[in-house]
């Protein structure tokens, strides 16, 4: 009983001395740090203040994303950044829009050398017979050029068997006239969608879960 006396007696002096041993050193800090802010603004007027705080937090926030970001190591970072800076003088920059224009304008010519004949701009006031409509596509077919077929094209075309084109063209003159937006009228093409579909994921080791969708590719 006491014990307990004294306790209740002395409460209030124990709380003082505990709130002082343990906010006493963060409100000193506070304190100091409120005493150099007042001290680095004093003279300075409202609008400077606004300013200087302002640039201080883009500043910091700035160099905080810069460089912690995951996504790069902090060299690449720099020289991204150093290289970003230098397109920007004036004759950099000049130089940089003379190479760019210039190789535009090659691209363009080699591009526009590989065209012949002219352009269809608007749709014939009759339509075309088999006979001249298959005319015309062999002359766009004359148009390319058959160095993919002997390797010297990467990531192009990936399989050009005479046997698979044939393949290919029957299949197509099979479905050419199915419409996957339509799966009620046409489920043919909804249940080999599924399929496509499944065994991608079977190749990823999916589970009962996994979907997916087939998409035109672009």
């Amino acid at each position: 009983p006491d014990r307990v006396s004294w306790v209740w007696t002395n409460i209030g002096d124990m709380a003082l001395a505990t709130k002082d041993f343990i906010f006493g050193p963060i409100l000193n800090a506070v304190d100091g740090t409120k005493a150099l802010v007042n001290r680095l603004c004093d003279g300075l007027e409202a609008w400077q203040i606004v300013i200087y705080t302002g640039g201080t937090t883009f500043i910091v926030l700035y160099l905080r994303d810069f460089l912690f970001q995951d996504d790069e190591t902090l060299t690449s970072r720099v020289k991204r950044q150093f290289f970003r800076i230098v397109r920007k003088i004036p004759q950099v920059k000049r130089q940089i829009a003379r190479d760019m224009e210039k190789t535009a304008s090659s691209i363009e010519e080699a591009m526009i050398k590989t065209v012949k004949g002219d352009y269809i701009c608007k749709l014939p006031a009759s339509g075309l017979s088999d006979e001249l409509l298959f005319k015309v596509m062999e002359e766009y077919k004359a148009m390319s050029t058959n160095s993919w077929k002997n390797g010297f094209v990467s990531g192009t075309v990936y399989n050009g068997d005479d046997k698979l084109t044939e393949l290919m063209a029957k299949t197509y003159g099979m479905f050419a006239w199915s419409n996957p937006l339509h799966p009620d009228v046409f489920p043919d093409v909804r249940k080999m969608e599924a399929e496509v579909v499944r065994m991608c994921c079977t190749l990823f080791n999916g589970d009962l879960e996994s979907c997916g969708a087939v998409t035109s590719g672009d």
